[in-house]
């Protein structure tokens, strides 16, 4: 495990340049759900900390100054860190299938998936279950875990698939950018409903 961990984090091309394509999805599930889980842990604790530290921001995930009567039917910080806890196995397994899957289908679009599912779930599950470990770094940890994350799985999608890292770059990055640009045309939408109808009520 420490091997991949390292290799991950510093030469994630070469890594799984040689890797097996069809060694069965489980060694890299349990891989991807322990480092996962184990980010998820040291984020939450950051997150607490930092929320005490600063003045109760981490009191709500809303931060403060909300009003009386929704703060007081909003869980505490306690229940929203023991939910988070236990919610957070569940979400990490569908994050890691349901990624796999749409990176899977853009590479079938690009014409550049020559191997299978299970080969691009393996990447996929090895550079999260690597990278959230990033989650140790108060701050900036998280941000700089998820660019190199992206990084670590172009570089070894190019290698486990054998293709371009142009390919390999569309493959992970385009469903990000249109997903980005579906949530900017809906609080575009939103925003400008709401602008017309206040407009429209003076």
């Amino acid at each position: 495990m420490l091997e991949t961990i390292k290799g991950v984090l510093i030469e994630p091309g070469d890594t799984l340049r040689n890797a097996s394509r069809t060694a069965g999805i489980g060694p890299a599930l349990m891989f991807g759900l322990i480092l996962g889980l184990a980010g998820s842990v040291i984020g939450l604790f950051w997150q607490s900390f930092m929320g005490a530290a600063f003045g109760g921001l981490g009191s709500s995930p809303f931060g403060g100054g909300l009003p009386p009567e929704f703060a007081d039917i909003l869980p505490g910080p306690t229940t929203l860190l023991i939910l988070s806890l236990a919610t957070a196995p569940v979400f990490l397994l569908i994050g890691l299938f349901l990624w796999s899957a749409i990176v899977h289908l853009m590479l079938l679009l690009l014409g550049g998936a020559s191997q299978g599912y299970e080969a691009t779930f393996r990447t996929i599950a090895y550079c999260s279950g690597s990278t959230a470990l990033f989650q140790a770094v108060p701050f900036c940890g998280g941000w700089v875990g998820g660019i190199w994350s992206l990084v670590a799985q172009i570089l070894c999608l190019k290698e486990m698939h054998n293709i371009s890292g142009g390919k390999a770059a569309a493959a992970v990055l385009v469903p990000l950018v249109l997903c980005c640009c579906t949530m900017v045309a809906l609080v575009l939408g939103i925003g400008i409903f709401v602008g017309t109808n206040v407009a429209s009520g003076f």
